[in-house]
C-alpha cells in the first residue's frame, strides 16, 4: 500500500506530478487546506483547486487544521465526490491488493496557540480521540487490520514538533494517544519546518511538511515494514 501524505497547503496546491498520484492508494490530508479562509466561497475555491489535484476516483481522506475555520469540518456539497472528511471520526476500508483492512481515525486541528481558527484545550484532544480509539477497540484486536491516526498537530518532544526557535511545540495528548494505543501509523502536519520521521513505540509517526511550499511524503506499508520519502 502506498499512501501519500499532505499537509499545511495554506489555499495554495502543490505541484505533484500526476504519474506519482496515480501510483498511490489513498491520499492523506492532515490539514490546513485554507490559510485562514473564512467566507464559503473561498474555501470552495480551495477544495475545487485541490480537487482538480486528487481527482476520482482516488480516495481522499482530510481533516481541518488550526488555520482552518470550522466550516472546514463541515460537510458541504462542493467538496469532491472522492474526499471524505475525517474530523472526529473513524473508517474502515480496504485498499485493493494489501492484506489488511485499514482502519483510520481522524481528528483535526490542534492545540490552542498562536492561530486558534480550529484549536482545542489539550484535554479535549485526549477525551476526543481516546473515545474514537476505544469505539474501535474490537475493530483493532483484529490481526487483519491496519490502524492509521491522521492529525493535524504533531506528538511532543519528537523530531516532528521542533521549531526554528529550537523549541518543541506539538501536542502532548497526541503523545499521549499514540503511547496508549500505538496505531500503526500516526500522521501530522502543523510544524512546517519539521517533515520527518519518528518512532513513538511500535508506532511510525511522520510529519509531511509544508505542502504550500512543494514538500510532501509517499509512504510505502508493508507486512514487513513501513518506508516514507520526502520530497
Amino acid at each position: 500500500m502506498k499512501l501519500l501524505l499532505l499537509s499545511d497547503l495554506g489555499g495554495k496546491i502543490p505541484e505533484i506530478q500526476q504519474d506519482i498520484i496515480s501510483k498511490t492508494s489513498l491520499v492523506l490530508v492532515a490539514g490546513d487546506v485554507t490559510l485562514g479562509a473564512r467566507h464559503e466561497n473561498t474555501i470552495q475555491r480551495c477544495f475545487v483547486e485541490l480537487g482538480k489535484l486528487l481527482q476520482p476516483p482516488k480516495p481522499v481522506l482530510y481533516i481541518p487544521g488550526n488555520h482552518d475555520y470550522p466550516a472546514v469540518a463541515e460537510n458541504h456539497p462542493w467538496i469532491p465526490q472522492n474526499f471524505t472528511l475525517l474530523h472526529n471520526r473513524s473508517i474502515i476500508t480496504e485498499i485493493e491488493g494489501f492484506p489488511k483492512r485499514l482502519l483510520v481515525i481522524g481528528f483535526g486541528g490542534a492545540t490552542l496557540g498562536l492561530y486558534n481558527n480550529f484549536a482545542f484545550h489539550e484535554d479535549e484532544i485526549l477525551t476526543s480521540i481516546s473515545h474514537l480509539f476505544e469505539k474501535t477497540t474490537e475493530d483493532r484486536k483484529d490481526r487483519a487490520v491496519f490502524t492509521i491516526l491522521l492529525v493535524h498537530d504533531a506528538p511532543l518532544n519528537t523530531a516532528l514538533d521542533f521549531t526554528y526557535m529550537k523549541t518543541h511545540v506539538g501536542s502532548e495528548s497526541i503523545r499521549r494517544v499514540i503511547e496508549t494505543y500505538q496505531p500503526d501509523l500516526a500522521v501530522c502536519g502543523h510544524i512546517h519546518e519539521s517533515p520527518g520521521l519518528e518512532h513513538i513505540g511500535k508506532t511510525t509517526c511522520v510529519n509531511a511538511g509544508e505542502a504550500r511550499h512543494g514538500k510532501y511524503a509517499i509512504i510505502n506499508v508493508e507486512l514487513t515494514g513501513i518506508q516514507v520519502v520526502f520530497h
